[in-house]
C-alpha cells in the first residue's frame, strides 16, 4: 500500500465556519474583548486551527510509518494473530 494512502483519506476534514468562530470569539474574550479587532482574531483562530490539523496529521502519519516497519519485519502468521484481536 502507498505511504500515505490512510493520511490521504482522511485530508478531507475540513475547519467550518463554526470552528473559527468559537476559537476567534474565546481568543477575543481572554484578550479583554478589544474593539475593532475582529478581523485579527479570525484570521488567526483560522491559521492556528490549520496548524493544529497539520500537525495531528503528521503525528499519525509518523505512528503510521513505525507501525509499517514494525509489520514489514512480521511473517504472515504474526499479522493475522493480531488482526484477529
Amino acid at each position: 500500500m502507498e505511504k500515505n494512502t490512510y493520511i490521504t483519506r482522511l485530508r478531507p476534514f475540513e475547519i467550518t465556519h463554526e470552528m473559527i468562530a468559537l476559537k476567534a470569539y474565546f481568543t477575543w474574550q481572554q484578550a479583554g474583548c478589544p474593539d475593532g479587532r475582529e478581523q485579527e482574531f479570525w484570521f488567526a483562530a483560522e491559521e492556528e486551527l490549520q496548524h493544529e490539523i497539520e500537525r495531528a496529521f503528521e503525528q499519525i502519519s509518523a505512528e503510521l510509518d513505525s507501525i509499517r516497519e514494525v509489520a514489514s519485519g512480521m511473517s504472515e502468521e504474526e499479522l493475522l494473530t493480531l488482526r484477529s484481536i
